[in-house]
């Protein structure tokens, strides 16, 4: 699991974004400070997480 946050943008316009725009599942975090995050699992491939990072990148 990775937590960022895109200067600019709250946590929910950040995953917002990446699910429509991308297809990018991700959620908030909890905290009292919230940041966007996102998991990879083994049933994800190389291609999945480069496009997901491409996305957040692009954003920045």
């Amino acid at each position: 699991m990775v937590c960022f946050d895109v200067k600019g943008m709250t946590a929910q316009q950040t995953v917002q974004r990446l699910a429509e725009r991308n297809r990018i599942l991700a959620s908030t975090t909890p905290y009292a400070v919230p940041f966007a995050r996102v998991a990879f699992g083994i049933q994800n491939t190389p291609d999945e997480v480069e496009k997901t990072l491409a996305a957040i990148r692009s954003m920045a």
